[in-house]
């Protein structure tokens, strides 16, 4: 499945985005999105006391991503260029790139089942509770959406490299150790360059 965004993805389209990436294989082709994926929507009108001017206002604060993630933008897997020769020669450079895209994901190592058992379990990451568990011999990562939050995820974790595992989000590494008694612990989780500490 693929995503295709502009800078002018914002708002409503902009969490659809962020809930697809966190969730589904989909491919974000296109421009970086015109909004981070933590945002403030749900528009109130409210008239100034001295003008008499309406103007309207953002009150909640939709968040699609953790809290310490201050991102401006989100960035597409696949980008393209769009500006005036493009739209003259009445070109489609986000449906090009689609149709042309090569699947990486072949490339993920299947996780070997002693390790893949060792990691079922919950654990608790920045306050939030995250789980994982085993599905047709395949290891996923989950968390629930809170109230007032749109951020929630699902993904598939794959080998990387020992000590290390990926998922299909882009930039999101979960980190384990491997024990004096053969057992494993998993330490923690990069995402986007961040580092998230992961408790029992």
């Amino acid at each position: 499945m693929f995503v295709l965004t502009s800078n002018a993805t914002r708002g409503t389209l902009l969490e659809l985005t962020s809930i697809l990436s966190l969730n589904t294989k989909a491919i974000i082709v296109g421009e970086p999105t015109g909004e981070g994926p933590n945002t403030v929507g749900d528009t109130k009108y409210i008239k100034l006391p001295n003008s008499g001017i309406s103007i309207s206002l953002t009150q909640v604060y939709w968040p699609t991503s953790w809290g310490s993630d201050n991102r401006k933008t989100i960035n597409p897997d696949v980008s393209i260029v769009y500006g005036f020769q493009q739209h003259s020669e009445k070109k489609d450079p986000w449906i090009d790139a689609a149709l042309n895209y090569k699947n990486e994901f072949d490339s993920n190592k299947p996780i070997d089942k002693e390790l893949l058992n060792k990691l079922i379990g919950s654990y608790k990451i920045e306050g939030r509770k995250a789980s994982i568990k085993s599905e047709n011999g395949k290891l996923f990562m989950s968390m629930k959406r809170k109230m007032k939050s749109f951020f929630e995820f699902k993904t598939e974790l794959y080998f990387y490299s020992e000590g290390k595992l990926s998922t299909d989000i882009k930039e999101a590494f979960l980190n384990y150790k491997t024990t004096e008694n053969e057992d494993v612990e998993i330490s923690d989780l990069t995402w986007k360059g961040k580092t998230l500490s992961i408790k029992n």
